[in-house]
């Protein structure tokens, strides 16, 4: 935190490390690496018989999520932020804005950006 700080410096994990800490309650998220996501309604599964190059339907789908990640994971560096828009910068209760299961566990240092484009 002191060398983003003071010079900006920041330090990312790769996707892969995230992934390996999915059990993390306070870091995991499943969505991370997400490529596409897709909403399907009445549509059928099928997949390609290897022999007969035929499709074949598996199943049908009613109402169905198909989420797509990237593959190559280990390639894809990852920081992680949030923001908040906070009316009076000069009275700062995180709690006030920010649900506290989202910052708790983390340490006892935040960085507090307050001019984006500075």
């Amino acid at each position: 935190m002191e060398s983003l700080y003071r010079d900006g410096e920041v330090f990312l994990n790769n996707l892969s490390f995230f992934h390996e800490i999915q059990n993390d309650e306070l870091r995991k998220d499943l969505d991370e690496g997400l490529l596409k996501l897709n909403r399907l309604k009445n549509g059928v599964l099928s997949l390609k018989n290897e022999r007969s190059e035929i499709f074949e339907e598996i199943g049908v789908l009613k109402n169905s999520t198909i989420k797509e990640f990237y593959k190559n994971i280990k390639n894809i560096n990852l920081f992680c932020m949030f923001s908040a828009d906070i009316e009076n910068k000069k009275e700062l209760y995180l709690n006030r804005y920010i649900d506290e299961k989202v910052w708790k566990g983390f340490g006892d240092t935040v960085v507090i950006i307050t001019d984006q484009d500075e």
